[in-house]
């Protein structure tokens, strides 16, 4: 018995699903603030709601499924009247006690955490990439190798603390596109904070700063 799957020939549109889950989930596409790309993409989304675009898959029925996005593209039309298109924000990599700093920012608008297309040239192929990361306080946690956080301080010295997480890894240090030094967690127990004590050149303003999970 051969059991139907997107794959299977003869089979057209979309499968149903096994489950509606009562709860829900934000994903946010930002497009050109003209009705020319909205329409374009609620038209995309609006073959959803046919019936006729499904075949039987999961346990919803292609009539469930439809009423379904139905019901999700009501709601979204609702939501652009009613409310703002709320961006998630992002702990900063550093942190300071005093008030006037600010300790988050939105993801349209930091642009430290990524990754390195080129391990060998880290410092000149840094891509902003914070959908790999996840965030507890003010730890950011990437299992993506090649990760790395960029950012510029004024602070001629400083200290950069890294947590030992459950894997040893390797993480490099780049200050002022130079490798500064290169710490391998595996000889911590995890939880442990490895502090990292760099120094900048003195007759430079800013300095930046990049961390390259290397393994």
């Amino acid at each position: 018995m051969v059991t139907p799957g997107k794959n299977f020939e003869g089979q057209r549109g979309f499968p149903t699903p096994n489950v509606t889950p009562e709860t829900s989930a934000c994903r946010t596409f930002r497009v050109p603030a003209s009705d020319d790309w909205l329409g374009l993409l609620m038209a995309s989304v609006l073959v959803l709601t046919k019936e006729y675009n499904y075949y039987d898959w999961g346990v919803v029925t292609p009539e469930e499924a439809a009423q379904a996005w139905n019901d999700i593209i009501m709601q979204s039309y609702e939501d652009s009247l009613t409310s703002s298109c709320d961006l998630p924000s992002y702990p900063t990599p550093f942190w300071d006690e005093d008030s006037d700093v600010d300790d988050a920012a939105a993801a349209d608008v930091q642009a430290w955490y990524g990754r390195v297309t080129d391990l060998d040239n880290p410092t000149t192929t840094f891509i902003e990439d914070a959908a790999i990361y996840s965030f507890a306080g003010f730890l950011a946690i990437a299992a993506t190798p090649a990760a790395a956080i960029l950012f510029t301080t004024i602070a001629p010295s400083f200290v950069v603390a890294i947590r030992r997480g459950d894997l040893g890894e390797i993480i490099r240090l780049y200050l002022d596109g130079e490798q500064a030094t290169e710490v391998d967690t595996s000889g911590y127990a995890e939880g442990d904070v490895i502090p990292v004590t760099l120094a900048g050149d003195p007759d430079l303003s800013t300095h930046d700063l990049m961390l390259v999970k290397m393994s």
